[in-house]
């Protein structure tokens, strides 16, 4: 967990005071801008951009660098400080800018091919600016990126934009980051009218950082309990499942197999009604008709 004063956030307002973006506002023409303006300011050649996180919901637009990406841990630190703060900014939209390795790998008949070395060991890697763009109401999903070229003795130059639009509402963009910021919008999609209020006076007032950093001590601690009872789950299954064992436990699917007919004869006769006449499989595996006994069928014999 990220030490509290390492948390920074950069909240862009638009006009006197907080209030929503301009409804023409667009985040991701926005972000591809300023990636390539971000990109074409580099002096050296093998110099890369800073990723950020950009987020605009009612209290303006939201900028978060992502300084640290270093190993597993830091990453995770990171994912939780990105659903704070989409969370206590109640963000509607939000865009994720990073540099990363590609591969386009088609088979022979020109399918896409799954690739068993990580994309920045294939040789046909590409280096990419990538920008991922989700909405709060998972409607809205896109993945854009635009290739560097690199030259030995010149600053990098990016190429056109593409942009894969989601045509699929069950499809969304995933991915520790993509969770992180999916799991932001579920909690402002879920958010009681009291926190609202709790939020809205404490932006009001140029609380927000102090905010931010309560709600992620407080979502730390969650999470931290989450895996703790999961664990805990896990463990007792399994003292559970080695209980059974020794007790002779049978999962009702295995008693059902259990109770089936063990050879053909038996299965062959399983489900005959002998009060009616038709025919049987005896022992030697032959079907004979069958008549039944007088008085089988006759609900006075049985007493009926």
């Amino acid at each position: 967990m990220p030490d509290d004063d390492e948390v920074t956030l950069d909240v862009k307002k638009v006009g006197e005071g907080s209030g929503p973006m301009p409804q023409e506002f667009d985040l991701l023409k926005h972000g591809l801008d300023h990636a390539r303006e971000c990109l074409e300011s580099l002096k050296e050649p093998d110099d890369d951009i800073l990723p950020v996180l950009m987020w605009i919901g009612p209290y303006g637009m939201g900028v978060m660098p992502m300084l640290d990406m270093a190993d597993d841990d830091a990453k995770d630190a990171l994912a939780e400080m990105m659903t704070t703060s989409l969370a206590c900014s109640r963000a509607t939209e939000a865009l994720m800018i990073t540099c990363s390795w590609m591969v386009t790998a088609k088979s022979k008949d020109g399918d896409p091919t799954i690739l068993n070395v990580m994309p920045s060991q294939h040789p046909d890697r590409v280096e990419c600016i990538t920008a991922m763009h989700m909405t709060g109401d998972k409607k809205h999903e896109s993945m854009s990126s635009a290739v560097i070229t690199r030259y030995p003795d010149k600053p990098p130059e990016l190429g056109e934009w593409d942009t894969n639009l989601s045509d699929d509402d069950e499809f969304q963009i995933g991915g520790r980051f993509g969770d992180a910021i999916h799991m932001g919008f579920t909690f402002v999609n879920g958010m009681p009218p009291p926190l609202v209020e709790i939020l809205d006076e404490g932006w009001a007032l140029g609380e927000q950082e102090q905010l931010i950093k309560r709600f992620h001590r407080v979502f730390h601690g969650f999470l931290a309990a989450a895996d703790e009872f999961r664990a805990g789950a896990e463990e007792a299954k399994d003292n559970l499942d080695v209980t059974r064992q020794a007790r002779g436990y049978m999962p009702p699917k295995e008693q059902e197999s259990k109770l089936e007919p063990e050879d053909d004869v038996a299965r062959a006769n399983a489900d005959r009604d002998f009060t009616q006449p038709g025919t049987v499989m005896g022992a030697d595996g032959v079907e004979r008709p069958y008549t039944p006994p007088e008085g089988m069928g006759d609900d006075a014999t049985r007493g009926e």
